[in-house]
């Protein structure tokens, strides 16, 4: 057990990187749960009892540099991802044709990016998924996590077109009958789901992110070329995390950002973004000119030189 655990704790990308400590606390939690099942169901009756898992078993977390952006991809990184959205195109889905693919999962990637819900709130967005109030439109959807229906969140002109695009492409394709009153159907009758299934979007999105020939950070190498960004930081949920850092870095107030987030409870959404080094920069050098002018304002008072 000491091998097999220092195996999964030793665990490393293919360039050498070592796993996130979430992915190998995961690896080790299954392999320990296959264990008790097998004990459980009889299976591992002449193992030995030592050959569970021990309390010193155990994969630290990682400590967050409080300087990065955490899990939300970083706006340069959308922008190169935006660029390539053309590009978007898995090779089928269902009946559909491969333009229609192509079409449904560019518009997926555009709510994803500017609506921040959760990977299950886009796949199950219904079918009259827009709402305008004159010149205003808002996305209709479901908070499944938190069991609130007809949620409303205002969107973007251009978010409005995407879907409105996808909107007549659904109303004439073949999909499976139990999809009707949703905008992403399922793929097939015997699915599972009555509309698409979260895992196809990340399975995809992963694929799409994997198959562009270039991705760059914006870390400088050894040789003064940007470095390659990381592809595996790229899934669905951390679109949503990019939306709160959006809105906290254009100076949303907490409330509002809670408010467009779904949240309950403030705390959880600050979990949701970074203050970055450049508006801490910002905020002293506020404060700094502050303070020179409150002491030019009580030099003139009292007749001293400011200085």
């Amino acid at each position: 057990m000491q091998a097999v655990f220092d195996e999964i704790s030793a665990d490393r990308r293919k360039d050498g990187r070592l796993c996130t400590a979430r992915y190998r606390s995961g690896i080790l939690h299954h392999f320990t749960a296959t264990i008790e099942f097998g004990r459980f169901a009889g299976l591992l009756d002449e193992a030995p009892g030592a050959f569970a898992r021990q309390p010193s078993h155990r994969i630290p977390s990682e400590d967050t540099n409080e300087e990065e952006i955490g899990k939300a991809i970083p706006e340069h990184v959308i922008a190169q991802l935006d660029a390539a959205m053309d590009s978007f195109a898995p090779d089928s889905y269902g009946q559909l044709t491969g333009e229609e693919t192509a079409e449904m999962f560019q518009c997926l990637y555009v709510v994803m990016r500017d609506s921040g819900r959760r990977p299950l709130e886009i796949v199950s967005l219904p079918r009259k998924c827009l709402e305008r109030s004159g010149d205003e439109a808002e996305l209709i959807w479901h908070n499944h996590k938190g069991r609130r229906r007809r949620r409303r969140l205002p969107i973007a002109s251009s978010t409005v077109r995407a879907l409105e695009r996808w909107q007549t492409i659904r109303d004439r394709i073949a999909a499976p009958a139990q999809s009707d009153d949703y905008l992403f159907p399922a793929m097939t009758d015997v699915s599972g789901y009555d509309h698409m299934a979260s895992t196809t979007l990340s399975m995809n999105l992963r694929r799409w992110a994997d198959s562009l020939p270039k991705l760059d950070s914006d870390v400088l190498g050894s040789d003064g070329e940007l470095l390659p960004f990381d592809r595996s930081l790229i899934f669905p949920y951390a679109f949503r995390h990019a939306f709160a850092q959006r809105h906290a870095d254009a100076d949303t107030p907490l409330d509002v950002l809670k408010e467009l987030m779904d949240h309950e409870d403030p705390k959880t959404t600050m979990g949701y973004y970074r203050v970055t080094l450049e508006r801490k920069r910002q905020a002293v050098k506020t404060l700094s000119l502050r303070v020179v002018d409150r002491r030019q304002d009580d030099a003139r008072r009292s007749g001293w030189p400011a200085g």
